[in-house]
């Protein structure tokens, strides 16, 4: 029998190949961002020493950067500078990759029971709370109180389409304005709006039905329906902008205009100067930005002194050849350079005095994926018989040993394979010729 569901035919789950001299103490350093896998890197050539704050990191990027607002691009090099100068309400562990609360010291996620009649435009037709169903009733309860209602007064149920994010009330932006609800308000607002270059992301926030700000320091948003990656939605792709400079309508936007025109109001959004003079609510501030360079200092109101920063100054420096940039680290130029090819790693390049004299080479997962989908609105691809088939046929682990190396691991699904979501019980689908064959008969 062939299940009736889509097949992706193959997954390759995010690989880093990096080089890392940090100056900690006199000695190098090895290490890298993310989670290292079971087979730690560590060559055994340097004795561990002990961390002094100070100095400063350059970073190697691969791509020139027109501004740092993600709202208004997809870059993952502008995602990556913004995890040093920026905060989320939600960020995740690069240990154990669960979602802590960061921005928001507390999130509450709760069930929706949607009243007879439907959604309204806000929220007055709904029940939110742990819900269970006994019998002919509906049972809602919160922290304060428990209500029952008949089965028959609800049209329907979403469990976890209600999140509610209280706020640290600790933060400043980079520029000593506090943050609260306003804030990450505007943001989804500015997410939304037609008149904002937010179409590689609008989709994501087209989910919710409703959201408000409780108060000064809470925010809670209803999902339209229950979705799997609810909390996920504002993790590192929601990037919360300062109201007070991006808001026309906020009264301590130094160009203050309450009159202003949505598309006027969207103008501004788009080409503001703040879009590379980046404000921000991060460890790190940023004081310059060039076609060459980004360079960042410690953010001394930064508002989680455990997680401040330990260097004094970050670069990052931007060279898009990667020959280039390879001659440049070898030269000391460069604390971190993530683009090693698998034959670089493996081969001459860091084997060479110039880089083992400097350098410790690391591997660390990123939580991504390559895949090749099947476009299921073709024809061809509509019978699931044909995609099972087309996964059969290549043979993906030929492809990491020859392409990768053998520098790669195979998974079975789009969630990463060190999260507690991921199921090791799920066998990917085998290279089989005959059996590909046999489907396409």
């Amino acid at each position: 029998m062939i299940p009736a569901r889509s097949i992706l035919p193959a997954f390759g789950l995010g690989l880093g190949l990096a080089a890392l001299g940090l100056l900690l103490d006199g000695e190098t350093h090895p290490g890298g961002p993310g989670r290292v896998p079971p087979d730690d890197f560590r060559s055994g050539r340097f004795v561990e020493p002990k961390p002094v704050p100070g100095g400063r990191v350059v970073i190697h990027v691969p791509t020139r950067l027109d501004h740092l607002n993600t709202v208004l691009q997809s870059s993952a090099q502008a995602r990556r500078i913004l995890e040093e100068i920026h905060a989320r309400l939600v960020e995740r562990d690069w240990e154990t990759w669960e979602l802590e609360p960061s921005l928001a010291h507390e999130i509450e996620v709760d069930d929706i029971v949607v009243l007879a009649g439907g959604w309204g435009e806000g929220t007055e037709n709904i029940l939110i709370g742990d819900v269970t169903r006994r019998g002919d009733e509906v049972i809602i309860v919160t922290d304060s109180s428990e209500e029952r209602i008949p089965a028959s007064a609800a049209q329907r149920f979403e469990p976890g389409a209600a999140i509610t994010f209280h706020l640290r009330d600790d933060v400043l932006w980079h520029d000593g304005h506090p943050f609260d609800a306003s804030d990450v308000i505007f943001s989804i607002e500015t997410y939304l709006d037609p008149t904002v270059r937010s179409d590689h992301a609008r989709y994501r926030f087209e989910r919710l039905h409703h959201f408000e700000a409780v108060d000064e320091h809470t925010v809670r948003v209803f999902f339209e329906k229950s979705f799997f990656l609810a909390l996920e939605t504002f993790e590192d792709d929601f990037t919360i902008l300062p109201s007070h400079v991006f808001d026309l309508s906020d009264f301590d936007n130094r160009d203050f205009d309450p009159d202003a025109t949505p598309e006027r109001r969207g103008s501004y959004i788009n080409a503001h100067r703040a879009n590379s003079r980046w404000i921000g609510l991060g460890p790190y501030k940023v004081v310059e930005m060039t076609d060459q360079h980004v360079d960042a200092v410690r953010f001394d109101d930064y508002f989680d002194a455990e997680q401040a920063g330990f260097v004094d100054a970050i670069r990052w420096r931007i060279v898009s050849d990667d020959g280039a940039a390879r001659q440049a680290l070898l030269a000391g130029e460069f604390d971190f350079f993530g683009r090693l090819r698998s034959r670089d790693f493996l081969g001459e390049f860091c084997s060479q005095e110039d880089f083992v004299e400097r350098f410790e080479k690391g591997v660390y997962y990123t939580p991504q994926m390559n895949y090749v989908a099947w476009n299921m609105r073709r024809p061809l691809f509509e019978d699931v018989r044909v995609r099972t088939a087309l996964a059969h046929a290549f043979d993906w682990d030929r492809f990491i040993a020859t392409i990768g190396n053998g520098m790669g691991k195979r998974v079975t699904a789009q969630w990463y394979c060190f999260s507690p979501n991921y199921d090791e019980d799920v066998e990917p689908i085998p290279f089989d010729l005959e059996r590909a064959e046999a489907l396409l008969l």
